[in-house]
């Protein structure tokens, strides 16, 4: 989503059909850059159900012989990620559950920032960063489950990519995020920028394994519902079908 090149933005889709990979994507289309609400066709995001082709890292397989929780978190190390309150959670989290590791892929700008107050807070040791990795669901297989800890999004194929591999997140509760997780579904949401109810929900997961493994069952029906891509195909299919309609109906005219 955006808030600038407005006049840009709105003449260069003057009079075309538009699709937006997201509702939320879609208000900002409409609302703030005044598309008209029938031009633009939401259409989601979607991923190719995961192939089984699990790549197992060392310290990953070492941390969980040895009874480690394994919480991971995705995305570019950027403000917008809010990694910063992920790490911020950590000892808290550690106050309950000592055998906790917290995994965050990607790499970004705030790498050295994040690495410095992972050691303030005493939890060095406990953050992993393994940096940019090619198979990100590969890696999600091999943690408890995800924390997306944005604070805006389009709408996130992080939580997506989870469901594939049959995995719950906790994420925030802004737009495009909970437009993928329905809170205690198939995910839970907590408010942006709260660090403690970030850390709640993670010893909330932990300490309940039941409801974890029915969050995780209706992640991957969520997933096959709405976000596999052949679902995408299937809409991008009779969308085409419906403009080239339209088009040769103003074609007899």
């Amino acid at each position: 989503v955006f808030d600038n090149r407005k006049f840009l933005t709105k003449f260069s889709y003057k009079g075309t059909a538009v699709i937006a990979c997201g509702q939320n994507v879609k208000r900002n289309l409409v609302h703030f850059f005044d598309l008209n609400f029938k031009q633009v066709t939401v259409i989601h995001n979607a991923v190719a159900p995961f192939n089984n082709r699990i790549i197992a890292l060392p310290q990953l397989v070492k941390l969980r012989a040895d009874g480690y929780l394994l919480v991971g978190n995705v995305g570019r190390l950027s403000e917008q990620k809010g990694m910063s309150y992920f790490i911020e959670a950590l000892p808290q989290v550690k106050r309950v559950i000592s055998k906790v590791k917290f995994v965050i892929i990607g790499d970004g700008e705030e790498h050295d920032r994040l690495i410095a107050q992972a050691n303030r807070l005493n939890v060095g040791d406990d953050v992993l960063f393994l940096g940019y990795q090619a198979n990100i669901r590969s890696i999600e297989k091999q943690l408890d489950f995800i924390v997306l800890s944005s604070l805006w999004e389009g709408l996130p194929l992080t939580p997506i990519e989870a469901f594939s591999v049959k995995k719950t997140v906790i994420g925030t509760n802004i737009g495009g995020t909970n437009e993928v997780i329905c809170n205690g579904h198939d995910g839970l949401l907590v408010p942006p920028e709260d660090s403690n109810a970030l850390a709640e929900k993670i010893i909330y997961l932990s300490q309940n394994p039941r409801i974890r493994n029915e969050l995780e069952q209706n992640a991957k029906q969520t997933f096959e519902a709405n976000y596999n891509i052949k679902v995408f195909q299937d809409s991008i299919i009779r969308y085409y079908q419906r403009v080239l309609v339209s088009v040769d109906k103003v074609n007899k005219l």
